[in-house]
């Protein structure tokens, strides 16, 4: 397991996060988005994208 500062050092392509889920952040549903996103939190349901996702 990557340690905090590790994980956000991890490339994402150079391309600009569009939307992020914090730490302690929980959702419940779908997620639908094209570009690069985030999740620290907690996400239950589907997540649906043609770009990229950060865990």
């Amino acid at each position: 397991m990557l340690k905090r500062d590790e994980r956000d050092k991890i490339s994402t392509n150079s391309e600009e996060i569009i939307a992020f889920l914090g730490k302690g952040t929980e959702f419940k549903g779908v997620i639908t988005y094209d570009g690069t996103v985030r999740i620290d939190g907690k996400v239950e349901g589907e997540v649906i994208t043609k770009g990229t996702l950060v865990v």
